[in-house]
C-alpha cells in the first residue's frame, strides 16, 4: 500500500484494513473523555431542546467526588484526558467548573497527563469573570450556536422572560476573541432561507467575527417539540453547507479554517462507542451519548455505584460499543466509508442501520471548493 493508501496491491482487503482500525481505536483507552453537566438548568427556553422538559438538577458533592475518583482510574498511564462542559447551561454552576477543574487539573498533573476542556454554552451569561474563570480552569474553546438574522434568533432562542438573546450573544462572542479562545458558532440551517444565511453571515463579517470558526448544523428529531416541518434532509442539508462554506469564505469568513472541511480519514465517528469515554449528569446518572440524557432507561449506570466506567457491560453501553458499519452491506460497499465510518451511532440506533453522512452528498463540490482555494493562492 502507498504511503497515502491511494494505490494498494489487489491482495490487500481494505475492508478488514479499515475494520481493524476501527477496532484498534474503539478499545484504545490512551485518550480519555468525559462531559460533565453541572446542571440541567437553562436560562433559556429553546423549543426543540432535548433537554426542555427534563428535571432540572444541580451536582452533588457525592457525584463530584464519585467523579474525581473515576477521572483518576482513567488518567493513569495514558496521554491525552479531555472534559467537556455541557448543560442545561453549564454557565449557571460556574463556580461548580471553576472547583472541579481545579481538582481535576491536579489529578491530571499528578498522573502526568495532558489536560484539556472546552465548553458549550448558549454565551448569554459570558462576562470578564467567567471568562478569567474559564481561562484558569484550561477551558480553550467555547462552542456556540446562533439559530438566525436577528429577529428569527431571538424567537427560537429566547430568555424565560421572553426576551431576546442575539446581540448579547454576538457582543460575548467579541468578548471571548479578546481572551484568545477558539470559539465555535454553529449555525442551525433548518429555518432559514439562503438569503437570510447570507444576511446572518454578513452580520458576522461586519462584528469583525473572522478568527471565529464558523460551522453549519441542523436540528435533530431528538426532540418531540420539533416538528417534521422543520427537518430537512441529509441530502439537502449537505448540498446546502457547501453552498455556505463557499460564500462565507468568499466574505473573508473561516479564512483559516477551510481546510477543516476537507475530508480526512476517520477511525471511529465519535465517542460515544468508546470504552474510555461517558456523559454525567448531575444526577450521578451515566450516558454514552447526548441526547440520551434524561431518558433513565438509556442510561448505563449510575457513578455512585460503579466501581470503574471501563467496566460497564450492560445492554445500553454494549448496544453502542458493538454498534459496526462493518455489520452492513450498505457501508461496506460505500466509497465514502473511510470518511464516515457509519455515521452518527445514535441515530443509527434508534433508526436500526446506520445513516448516511452529508459527504454522501457534497463530497465533490467539497474538494471542488477545496481545490479552488489552494489552485488560487
Amino acid at each position: 500500500m502507498g504511503s497515502n493508501g491511494f494505490i494498494v496491491e489487489d491482495d490487500v482487503d481494505e475492508i478488514s484494513f479499515l475494520k481493524n482500525k476501527f477496532l484498534k481505536d474503539k478499545y484504545d483507552e490512551s485518550q480519555p473523555s468525559v462531559t460533565i453537566l453541572p446542571t440541567t438548568a437553562c436560562n433559556c427556553c429553546c423549543f426543540y431542546c432535548f433537554e426542555e422538559s427534563k428535571s432540572h438538577h444541580k451536582l452533588t458533592d457525592d457525584v463530584k467526588k464519585a467523579i474525581y475518583r473515576q477521572i483518576d482510574l482513567l488518567t493513569k498511564n495514558k496521554e491525552k484526558f479531555r472534559v467537556t462542559w455541557f448543560g442545561g447551561e453549564p454557565l449557571l454552576a460556574i463556580q461548580d467548573i471553576c472547583q472541579m477543574s481545579e481538582k481535576i487539573i491536579e489529578i491530571c498533573n499528578k498522573n502526568n497527563i495532558s489536560y484539556s476542556s472546552g465548553i458549550i454554552t448558549n454565551g448569554v451569561l459570558i462576562d470578564d469573570n467567567i471568562l478569567k474563570t474559564l481561562v484558569n480552569s484550561k477551558v480553550s474553546t467555547i462552542h456556540i450556536t446562533l439559530d438566525g438574522t436577528p429577529d428569527k434568533h431571538d424567537k427560537i432562542r429566547k430568555l424565560h422572560n421572553g426576551q431576546g438573546t442575539f446581540w448579547k450573544i454576538i457582543e460575548n462572542i467579541k468578548l471571548c476573541l479578546k481572551y484568545n479562545f477558539l470559539v465555535d458558532i454553529d449555525i442551525h440551517i433548518n429555518l432559514m432561507t439562503d438569503e437570510e444565511i447570507e444576511s446572518l453571515l454578513y452580520i458576522l463579517k461586519k462584528e469583525g467575527l473572522e478568527d471565529c470558526h464558523i460551522g453549519f448544523g441542523r436540528l435533530i428529531d431528538y426532540s418531540a417539540n420539533i416538528n417534521e416541518c422543520d427537518l430537512i434532509s441529509t441530502d439537502d442539508y449537505g448540498k446546502r453547507c457547501i453552498k455556505y462554506e463557499e460564500f462565507a469564505y468568499k466574505i473573508g469568513l473561516n479564512q483559516k479554517y477551510y481546510l477543516e472541511s476537507y475530508p480526512s480519514p476517520k477511525n471511529n465517528m465519535c465517542t460515544a462507542g468508546k470504552l474510555n469515554s461517558f456523559v454525567v449528569e448531575p444526577t450521578g446518572i451515566l450516558y454514552s451519548c447526548w441526547p440520551d440524557i434524561g431518558q433513565e432507561e438509556k442510561s448505563i449506570g449510575s457513578i455512585l455505584d460503579i466501581k470503574d466506567v471501563r467496566e460497564i457491560s450492560n445492554y445500553n453501553k454494549l448496544r453502542y460499543i458493538l454498534y459496526s458499519p462493518f455489520e452492513y452491506d450498505k457501508c461496506k460497499n460505500c466509497n465514502i466509508l473511510p470518511i464516515c465510518m457509519g455515521g452518527c451511532i445514535n441515530r443509527g440506533l434508534l433508526s436500526g442501520e446506520p445513516q448516511c453522512t452529508s459527504w454522501k452528498y457534497n463530497l465533490i463540490q467539497t474538494l471542488q471548493y477545496i481545490y479552488d482555494i489552494e489552485s488560487n493562492k
